[in-house]
């Protein structure tokens, strides 16, 4: 049996996740797609006739277990690993095709759909097994946790995977997930990491004529912004004391206050206990907030690596102001706005080009049996751009796959190291 059937083993799962049946390998096709921090998703195709015209489902057996809420368990994926979907549909009985079609999600989604949690923080604190286990515990087993050196601070109410997400923002570190069968119970256990960064680094790099029979590159300057700038309205139409403000008067404090580049100021204020504003801490600025302007620049020149930052004002005029982005806030602290705005332009990469690196990976050791070299996503990986004369360090964030067929994998490739792009920017001026 070739490598493209006889290490995938799919298991049909209940919802209460008992194995309930297995996919017949040799015609059942799953092709998964991954994002860098999204979730892993997959399309099950499973013929209801073989290639003779002869029926497979006799009983209808594959379109009951083929419905929204069963789960599929994948021994082996395209990654290498192990994964357990949800499923949730469409499902979709094709009669002209004679093919059952069902769309599933990594069972990870479902943090997204729990119940709300309430977080009422009155300081920071580390984000340990333990602490991550008080609100992940019910769904996840902790697993690898390297804890990060920036405190975590929230307040609010929130779903488990919105609170997920916010500690990759506030901390720079990533959560990975993984599924276990332990096949002495049958039991699939599922892990929660924490890690500074999930994938490996590729030593060898892609290259067309060695590991790929071709590699695209593009350049994007869609999103591209230099300036933020906070946005909302008067929600209160009567004030319930005098000391309430209203947004506009929030607005006007914000555009009077000023700070330097370099200079160190407060983040993280809240209401302590005797009722007044303090911070969790101090940072160093690293953009400037002129007063009189409702927004911020990026005036950190090493943190631009884009071609169209600033707009033209009409008939071509030699004035231009900055591209600029906005953001919702119900803060009425300047500090913390200031700091949302921050958040804003670093956290999307709003200063850089966004370079984009699309191959067909084909790694001869899978179609020969050997060890499989992966290309996963959050994986740094060196290509090398015969046009451009230049090796590009990226780092995988997007996957389409297929363990079935491996010679037709595609990988996406981004860079956001700002001397790269720059260099990339003088080749095509």
């Amino acid at each position: 049996m070739s490598f493209k059937t006889k290490n995938l083993q799919v298991l049909v799962l209940s919802p209460n996740e008992q194995i309930i049946d297995t996919l017949n390998p040799e015609f059942v096709e799953i092709p998964e797609d991954n994002e860098l921090h999204g979730l892993r998703t997959i399309r099950i195709t499973h013929p209801i006739v073989d290639d003779t015209n002869n029926e497979i489902d006799l009983v209808g057996r594959y379109e009951t277990i083929l419905r929204p809420g069963n789960k599929v368990f994948l021994e082996f994926s395209g990654d290498g690993n192990n994964v357990l979907y949800v499923l949730h549909g469409p499902k979709d009985v094709n009669t002209v095709n004679n093919s059952i079609i069902i769309d599933g999600t990594e069972v990870a989604r479902e943090l997204s759909e729990t119940l709300p949690i309430e977080i009422n923080y009155t300081h920071q604190f580390e984000l340990t097994t333990n602490n991550l286990n008080t609100h992940f515990g019910q769904f996840f087993t902790i697993g690898i946790i390297n804890t990060p050196p920036t405190l975590f601070f929230y307040q609010g109410i929130i779903n488990h995977m919105a609170l997920l997400r916010e500690i990759e923002s506030k901390t720079g570190y990533e959560f990975q997930f993984r599924y276990v069968l332990n096949k002495s119970t049958n039991k699939i256990i599922r892990y929660l990491d924490l890690i500074k960064k999930i994938g490996k680094k590729h030593e060898s790099p892609i290259e067309v004529g060695y590991n790929s029979p071709d590699v695209n590159w593009t350049i994007d300057d869609t999103d591209v912004r230099i300036a933020v700038c906070p946005v909302g309205n008067n929600v209160v139409e009567k004030k319930k004391s005098e000391d309430e403000k209203t947004f506009m008067q929030i607005m006007a404090a914000w555009k009077a206050w000023s700070c330097q580049r370099g200079q160190t100021i407060g983040y993280g204020y809240y209401i302590d206990e005797e009722n007044k504003w303090v911070p969790t801490g101090t940072r160093v600025a690293p953009f400037t907030k002129v007063a009189g302007q409702l927004y911020i620049v990026c005036d950190a020149l090493d943190e631009i690596a884009a071609l169209y930052t600033r707009m033209h004002v009409k008939e071509g005029s030699a004035t231009t102001i900055p591209r600029c982005a906005y953001f919702e806030t119900s803060e009425e602290i300047n500090q913390n706005i200031y700091w949302e705005a921050v958040e804003t332009l670093r956290s999307d990469e709003l200063c850089k080009s966004e370079i984009t690196v699309e191959a067909k990976v084909i790694d001869m050791k899978k179609l020969t049996d050997g060890n499989p070299e992966y290309y996963n996503v959050g994986d740094e990986v060196p290509i090398k751009i015969k046009d451009l004369r230049m090796v590009i360090d990226g780092r995988i964030k997007e996957t389409n796959k297929d363990s079935r067929n491996p010679e037709g994998e595609t990988v996406k490739i981004g860079t956001t190291t700002t001397n790269i792009i720059n260099s990339i920017i003088k080749n095509i001026r």
